[in-house]
């Protein structure tokens, strides 16, 4: 059964349309959890904003960062079908 709360994102380009507004993303983690961000894009700068729900830590990251494994895990999720859209 779909969950309507949640929408996979299947390729980096949906991802990258998604972003060009403010949106909140869950990555699945083990055991049913997962980690919520929130992630937008600012043209000006070219730069990706993260807020890490966790515990509210902020990161501004380009393209190249935002997708590299040692910096986030969100290009990992994304291979692996582990990120999803938060529908508010």
């Amino acid at each position: 059964m779909k969950n309507p709360n949640f929408t996979a994102i299947k390729t980096r380009d949906e991802f990258l349309k998604l972003v060009s507004k403010k949106r909140e993303f869950a990555i699945a983690l083990n055991f049913g959890l997962f980690s919520r961000k929130k992630i937008s894009y600012n043209p000006k700068t070219k730069k990706f904003s993260i807020v890490n729900c966790i515990d509210n830590s902020k990161q501004y990251l380009s393209k190249k960062e935002l997708f590299d494994p040692k910096i986030t895990s969100i290009g990992i999720a994304l291979r692996k079908k582990a990120l999803f859209l938060i529908n508010n």
